[in-house]
């Protein structure tokens, strides 16, 4: 076997460990699909799930890990939610805390502990009760429901309509405004280009603004972008693709076909493996024989981030190669090339940057997990018809011939 397989297995491997590593104790529920939905019922988790669109109706007894398009939660959880889709839905109960990464996220449930968000839009609706915290990060934030605890972020616009029995803390916001329902037990600490809009109903402890001029690119941000550094970035990148190629000429080819094959368990699988990885190396540091065991796997760990857009830049250029038929008109390099540095271009934009780089590692855990699982589960190939072999010590009689 090459040694760049044998590394590439053994990362899956640390990879595997440190997924099944955070629950030594009980059942681990993986469920994945296109159309996924957890029917009524009680489950024992930690629950895994992967899909394009996924509804969770049952109630789990442990903390739920999603990476879908669309993700619903209905059930009761307790204990933690983390998720990364386009839209995320909490309708449901949630003893613990919710974490989510998408375009779209909806509170209308009652979550226990704290909400950390990163999205284009935010809601807390009405019937929503948050008992702790609320950290947003986004376009637009709106509440309408409950917060027991703070409500802290930054966005272009933040929407409070409903009670806030913390502080609000905003460190940049171009738009605040308050409405005739909104209720703020503690001050409001807010930056801002402009001054708050506030209803005259609304009721509120204290506020102070802080001014602050409107984003403009005032920094040298055009000298900081250094062609020099982009092309240097793209020779290692090239430089790394291949060797991997040289060592291993079939072995990133595989690995784009298993993931055509599965995108959605494929994103979902790496989402898993980016968030448990270190916790799994931080669980293996505690005993003194997992301490080699745990720095192997952070190395590991770190390559495979560090060589993402490589991976995803390879797939994206096979699946182009053949979308428009480029497979028998050109060398596959030019494929490559064409997704390698749009993805390099993609990730220097701000917050689209850090989507991109974000799947692109997802997708590159996913692929080396997926990969790996594949080839564990490979039944062996049938065996041939053996050719007779002669007994030398018990050899045949040989045939008796009649005199003529």
């Amino acid at each position: 076997m090459h040694s760049g397989r044998k590394v590439g297995l053994g990362l899956v491997l640390t990879l595997l460990l440190a997924v099944f590593m955070v629950s030594p104790v009980g059942a681990v529920a993986v469920k994945s699909g296109d159309m996924l939905t957890i029917e009524e019922g009680k489950t024992t988790g930690p629950l895994f799930i992967s899909g394009n669109y996924v509804t969770v109706n049952a109630d789990v007894d442990g903390d739920v890990f999603v990476a879908a398009q669309s993700v619903t939660i209905n059930g009761t959880v307790n204990g933690d939610v983390i998720a990364a889709a386009q839209s995320i839905t909490v309708k449901g109960s949630v003893n613990g805390d919710v974490r989510g990464a998408a375009n779209q996220i909806d509170i209308q449930g009652q979550i226990m502990g704290s909400v950390t968000a990163a999205a284009n839009n935010i809601e807390v609706r009405d019937q929503a009760v948050i008992g702790r915290d609320v950290l947003g990060f986004g376009n637009s934030i709106g509440t309408t429901g409950r917060i027991d605890g703070q409500l802290m972020g930054s966005a272009a616009e933040v929407r409070i309509n409903g009670m806030v029995n913390g502080a609000v803390t905003l460190w940049n916001v171009q738009s605040l405004s308050l409405g005739p329902a909104a209720v703020v037990k503690d001050t409001i600490n807010y930056g801002s280009p402009k001054p708050a809009t506030i209803s005259p109903q609304a009721q509120i402890n204290g506020i102070s603004w802080q001014e602050k001029v409107a984003d403009v690119p005032k920094q040298k941000t055009a000298p900081g972008f250094s062609w020099l550094n982009a092309l240097g970035w793209i020779a290692a990148g090239l430089l790394l693709w291949a060797i991997c190629y040289w060592i291993s000429p079939r072995l990133l080819p595989n690995m784009g076909e298993t993931v055509l094959k599965a995108p959605g368990s494929t994103l979902g699988w790496g989402f898993l493996a980016l968030l448990l990885t270190p916790l799994a190396g931080l669980l293996l540091t505690i005993t003194v024989i997992g301490i080699p065991l745990a720095i192997i796997m952070f190395f590991l760990y770190a390559f495979v981030l560090f060589t993402s857009k490589i991976l995803a830049g390879d797939l994206i250029g096979r699946y182009l190669a053949r979308y428009f038929g480029w497979e028998n008109r050109m060398p596959f390099f030019f494929p490559f090339m064409i997704a390698f540095l749009a993805l390099i271009v993609l990730s220097k934009v701000p917050v689209v940057g850090f989507l991109v780089s974000l799947a692109a590692a997802c997708l590159a855990l996913g692929m080396v997990v997926m990969h790996f699982y594949n080839w564990r589960s490979k039944k062996p190939e049938p065996a041939g018809p053996t050719e007779p072999q002669s007994n030398e010590n018990n050899p045949e009689p040989e045939p008796d011939i009649e005199a003529d």
